[in-house]
């Protein structure tokens, strides 16, 4: 299983007397990880854990459930309820706690259980684990209601076997502005489970063939039968000429996906 990274994640909190708003403040949470890749196997039980810690001076009061989610071709996210999606592993997950307060500077753990089911089709799944802020009463001579406004998103891979990745390299242009170049990359995904793009770099060569430039490629997900444009810009400066761009793409496979495109600068 890998673990990846974590996030810190601001929200807006508005502290009401009744139903008058008095005050706004922030509230700054960290929770790691932000992102799970699991190998399972049909049948198979695994349980993790979810770190949360508050960054803030007031408690909070958090609500934990799972949704489903998918990404289209642009990569803009999209939830919806447990279970609706083909590729959906939410019914399989449980969390502990579902409801819990945190105070200042306290750390807690979330623990969620993959329940994989025995006649589970080799492929991809996936679900998101949603960390809701929820309304939060508070003591005192008049008694407080702290609102918590947003939600923290964990995303959960679930692959049940050892599918084959099957990425095809579909498209590949390059555009060079006022001291930037663009990139456009487009991944067609015709396997069943996800892969993503990771450690790959783009190299800009002259017209002597000497490199004067290389770009790292974002780490991004491509969900199974879906394609996916990745469109970025790196700022760089060349001189006006012709130039050639290589994109070497490492998506899992034992060999790399390679694309190259020409572009001018000042022409």
């Amino acid at each position: 299983m890998k673990k990846l990274g974590y996030a810190v994640v601001l929200l807006s909190i508005a502290v009401c007397f009744s139903s008058a708003r008095l005050a706004m403040a922030q509230m700054s949470l960290m929770v790691s990880p932000i992102r799970v890749d699991q190998q399972v196997k049909a049948g198979s039980e695994e349980t993790n854990v979810i770190d949360i810690s508050n960054h803030f001076t007031d408690p909070t009061r958090i609500a934990v459930h799972v949704e489903d989610w998918t990404m289209n071709r642009k990569g803009d996210v999209g939830f919806s309820p447990a279970g609706g999606d083909p590729s959906s592993c939410a019914k399989w997950i449980k969390v502990n706690p579902t409801d819990f307060r945190l105070e200042p500077a306290q750390n807690r753990q979330i623990r969620y259980s993959l329940s994989v089911p025995p006649d589970a089709k080799e492929g991809g799944y996936r679900a998101a684990i949603i960390l809701e802020g929820k309304p939060l009463q508070v003591e005192g001579a008049a008694k407080r209601v702290m609102t918590l406004n947003g939600r923290i998103v964990v995303i959960v891979y679930a692959t049940v076997g050892a599918p084959e990745v099957k990425a095809q390299f579909q498209d590949f242009q390059v555009a060079a502005g006022n001291k930037e170049v663009s990139f456009k990359i487009t991944m067609v995904n015709q396997g069943d489970a996800h892969f993503r793009v990771k450690k790959s770099f783009i190299t800009l060569k002259n017209q002597n063939g000497e490199e004067v430039g290389k770009v790292e490629v974002p780490d991004i997900p491509v969900l199974p039968g879906a394609t996916r444009d990745l469109e970025f810009k790196k700022e760089i400066t060349l001189p006006k000429g012709t130039y050639l761009a290589e994109a070497v793409l490492d998506v899992g496979k034992e060999d790399f996906l390679g694309r190259k495109n020409s572009f001018s600068v000042g022409r």
